[in-house]
């Protein structure tokens, strides 16, 4: 991780580069130490391995730039370019939060999708809990696989546990949970001084029960980071949920429950995923329209040959894994 500093240029036009700093300097570190470190070069470079198709289907795949739908008035879709404007920056700058926004809503649905084992659930609103009873989340689609929610979970209770995050961390309880220091984006450009300071977290981290994301707008500077502000009041909330709620107590070995609870949750919610789940869905005899509404709804890119007419070729097949495939050219003929 270059030691905390980056110059990091186009492949294109080496004249175009940006200087990337860490708030600490570190030289080698794992892919888990780079998340947990918050190291923006690292996350740059793993940006550049991934590629920009799987980091904007991603994206749309956990619900970014996309109302969510909650019956609310005047909810916001956030900010997320469409893959066709993105420049030989996006998709680096998109990896660490830039060239985007986010609305509270949409990160906790995220975190969510980790802690349920890999489904993007549609968010509701109740006015009251009866019998300490929820009614059942409704499934918009799976997103990750449940190995991958779990090592994303082990990273997390790390990132509390050593890392970025260690002001939320409470003896005995294992917490999931990520800082987040967002410079606002002032009159065109991103501020130096002004922050969002945000810490994003489930509990219990292996029997996930609550997820919270708390922003703190513009703290005083030098508690600007996210495990200064937002940390701690995530701190507090933590210990008034444990002192209030008799079913959250520690165990000696947590972790041994994942696969248990994990299996719980995903037969909980697994029969209302929706048809598509992770397959190429059959674009053939659908209009252009109708597969840019599909695709989408599901997080990958279509690319048309030709604009009228009905589908009769598509590169990826129907029913092919979505993971392999983020996007689908497609040839439209008329008959």
């Amino acid at each position: 991780c270059e030691n905390g500093e980056y110059r990091y240029s186009s492949l294109g036009n080496p004249s175009l580069f940006k200087i990337i700093h860490d708030h600490e300097p570190h030289s080698n570190l794992t892919v888990s130490q780079i998340l947990i470190e918050s190291s923006n070069i690292g996350i740059f470079k793993i940006a550049d391995i991934v590629g920009g198709p799987s980091v904007y289907k991603f994206s749309k795949k956990f619900g970014f730039g996309t109302k969510t739908g909650v019956e609310l008035p005047n909810e916001s879709a956030g900010s997320l370019k469409s893959f066709d404007r993105w420049d030989w920056l996006s998709n680096n700058s998109i990896s660490i939060g830039q060239e985007m926004s986010a609305t509270t809503l949409q990160t906790a649905l995220a975190y969510a999708v980790i802690a349920n084992g890999g489904y993007l659930i549609k968010p509701t609103v109740v006015s009251q809990i009866e019998n300490n009873e929820l009614q059942k989340s409704n499934v918009v689609r799976r997103v990750i696989h449940q190995h991958t929610a779990n090592k994303m979970i082990d990273v997390l209770v790390d990132a509390v546990a050593n890392g970025t995050g260690t002001n939320a961390s409470i003896d005995g309880y294992a917490i999931a949970g990520k800082t987040g220091t967002a410079e606002k984006f002032i009159d065109g450009s991103y501020s130096k001084n002004e922050f969002i300071s945000s810490f994003a977290s489930f509990f219990p981290a292996y029997n996930p029960k609550y997820v919270l994301v708390i922003n703190v707008d513009s703290p005083k500077y030098g508690y600007h980071w996210g495990n200064e502000a937002a940390g701690r009041i995530t701190r507090g909330i933590l210990n008034k949920i444990i002192a209030n709620d008799p079913d959250i107590h520690p165990k000696l070995d947590i972790k041994n429950n994942i696969a248990n609870d994990s299996k719980e949750t995903t037969e909980y919610i697994v029969n209302e995923v929706d048809s598509y789940g992770e397959l190429m869905p059959n674009f053939k005899g659908k209009t252009l329209k109708e597969a840019l509404i599909q695709a989408k709804r599901i997080g990958i890119i279509v690319e048309p040959y030709g604009y009228s007419g009905k589908i009769v070729w598509q590169s990826a097949p129907a029913g092919s894994d979505l993971f392999n495939n983020p996007i689908c050219k497609v040839k439209l003929e008329n008959s």
